[in-house]
Parts: C-alpha cells; sequence; structure tokens
C-alpha cells in the first residue's frame, strides 16, 4: 500500500509533463507527421485519454536533428481537466498550436521506413531487428535494456533499466551506437523496457541520411503499466557516439 500511495503521488506531480502517466490512463497512441523539407526536424504526436474520468489530451513533439532537442516552441500540448470533449477536438488544439511551426519547417516528409516493431520490450523482434541503411550497411538493431542503478527507482521497488541501441553485424560487433542512456532521468519516469515501433530514414542526396527512431517505453504506473513513445533523430553525417564508456580514475 505504502508504494502505490508513494507510486500515486509521483504520478499527479509528473501529471502537467507526461499527461499519460496519471492512474486510470491507458497507454499513448501515436501519430508520425514526418521529417521537415531538409530533415532538419523530426515530428510526432502521442495522444489518448488520461484519469479515470478519461481526459484526452494530445502532446505533439518536433525535434531538433542536430540537437536531439526541441525546437523552439515544442512540444505543443493540449490536456483536458474539465467536462472532457473528444479526442480528435484535445488533438486540433495541439495541432492548431503547432501549424505556424510545421508549415515553417516543411513538417511532412515521411522518408523511407526501414523497420517497424510492435515497440514490447519482451518481443525479440522489437528488440533484435535486422535493418540495411545506407552508410552503414546490414546488421542487427539491437535495443539493450540493461538494468541500471536509480536511487529514487531503488527506493520504489521498480526495476528500472538503461537504454543503449546499436547496430551490430553478424560476430556482434558493433557498427554504429544510436543511443546511449545509462542514467534514468525524472522525466523517463523509471523506464522498465523500450522496444522499438518505427526506424526511418531522410535520404540526402550526397550525404548520409537521417534516421528517426520511435520507441515505446513502459512505465509503471499504480496497479500495472502502460506505454509511452520517445523518438531519437540520428543524423549519420555527424560523429558516431562512442562504444567504449569512459572509465573514471587518476
Amino acid at each position: 500500500m505504502r508504494l502505490r500511495s508513494i507510486l500515486t503521488g509521483l504520478f499527479a506531480a509528473f501529471a502537467f509533463s507526461t499527461p499519460l502517466l496519471a492512474s486510470g490512463s491507458e497507454s499513448a497512441r501515436l501519430s508520425i507527421l514526418g521529417f521537415s523539407k531538409d530533415g532538419a526536424s523530426f515530428a510526432y504526436e502521442q495522444f489518448g485519454v488520461v484519469g479515470p474520468e478519461r481526459f484526452p489530451y494530445s502532446d505533439l513533439q518536433i525535434i531538433d536533428t542536430k540537437t536531439g532537442l526541441p525546437v523552439q516552441g515544442a512540444p505543443f500540448r493540449a490536456a483536458f481537466s474539465k467536462a472532457a470533449p473528444t479526442a480528435s477536438e484535445a488533438r486540433s488544439v495541439a495541432y492548431n498550436a503547432a501549424a505556424r511551426t510545421l508549415r515553417r519547417l516543411g513538417i511532412g516528409e515521411k522518408g523511407t521506413v526501414i523497420a517497424r516493431g510492435s515497440g514490447d520490450p519482451n518481443d525479440k523482434a522489437s528488440t533484435e531487428i535486422p535493418v540495411t541503411i545506407d552508410t552503414i550497411g546490414s546488421g542487427t538493431l539491437v535495443i539493450d535494456n540493461f538494468k541500471t542503478m536509480s536511487k529514487e527507482c531503488s527506493s520504489l521497488k521498480i526495476p528500472a533499466v538503461g537504454l543503449r541501441v546499436d547496430i551490430k553485424d553478424s560476430s556482434g560487433t558493433v557498427l554504429r551506437r544510436l543511443v546511449n542512456l545509462p542514467k534514468i532521468t525524472p522525466d523517463l519516469f523509471c523506464p522498465l523496457g523500450y522496444g522499438l515501433v518505427d526506424l526511418r530514414a531522410f535520404p540526402r542526396e550526397g550525404k548520409a541520411p537521417v534516421l528517426a527512431m520511435l520507441l515505446a517505453r513502459t512505465v509503471p504506473r499504480p496497479g500495472g503499466s502502460e506505454r509511452v513513445f520517445q523518438a531519437h533523430v540520428i543524423d549519420l553525417a555527424d560523429e558516431a557516439l562512442p562504444t567504449e564508456e569512459k572509465k573514471s580514475g587518476h
């Protein structure tokens, strides 16, 4: 009971930044808007209902390719805490708020889908996926849900995981590291696992493509768990992430 009460309080505290983490909510639904016309940004929306009252919300995110951070003004959110309109009305509010930015960036280029998965971290087809990517070649996209230490998650007895995403060859050698999140930050809220939903590329003439990878992140909630989405946008023309962890010492 103590764990449940702590979780309920924390979910309420995070309700604005991640509205679907409230008790009684449902796993988010996903809409992929695509890349900007130059591949410099990528947009997607997650939406659904939150709480026992089933209030609808929409969270429209636009990510800058170079920084991996939201573009100025993003995310564009709509959440209702009174008499709930339909889900489509909540989505319309978010899209209307984002309309000028979406037009300015030329969002709408879908890119080339490389792979898709269920998003289930227990589904091997969503954590070890054969892929072929320009400038990298053929290999396996490996989503590593590894155990990691987090004081807050440990105090709640939540077996949270870190995230590492690599493309490996048949011998297991890393061809390219795409994501490395060894630490659990508050916005991730004690993830239980990650699985691939969608991987797509924005091809560029004479230049390595931009990848957009959408993952489902399974998170705890009172009485169970649910999934939210997060995107990672990688410019393959940039320097690759290191594959060796730095060791501290004197």
